[in-house]
């Protein structure tokens, strides 16, 4: 399963599930890209046509 989603909150919450987590660079993503700590999410994409064309 995939958690896709533009904010760390959404990256954490995959994590939380187990889930492969995707950052998409819409919306907030590219902000939120800067403030990437401990929390990292497995994958990055520039938006979620891109993500989808991956899997």
């Amino acid at each position: 399963s995939y958690m896709v989603g533009d904010t760390l909150n959404d990256i954490q919450t995959g994590l939380a599930a187990n889930c492969k987590t995707i950052l998409v660079l819409t919306g907030y993503g590219k902000e939120e890209q800067k403030k990437i700590g401990s929390i990292k999410p497995d994958m990055i994409f520039k938006n979620l046509y891109e993500f989808a064309k991956h899997i």
